[in-house]
């Protein structure tokens, strides 16, 4: 099972970029209601390359 959290919870990522992300469909996520979840292992792994 994948492991989700809020965009609200991300502390490297702001905001901004992870909408950035999200509209050029780098990103996926999941909507519940109004709040957008994120996949925290392709944070991750989004991360680990920006390094």
């Amino acid at each position: 099972m994948a492991a989700f959290f809020r965009g609200q919870s991300a502390s490297e990522i702001s905001s901004g970029t992870l909408q950035k992300l999200r509209i050029n469909g780098t990103l996926s996520y999941i909507r519940v209601g109004g709040t957008l979840y994120y996949n925290y292992k392709d944070i991750e792994e989004m991360l680990k390359k920006k390094q």
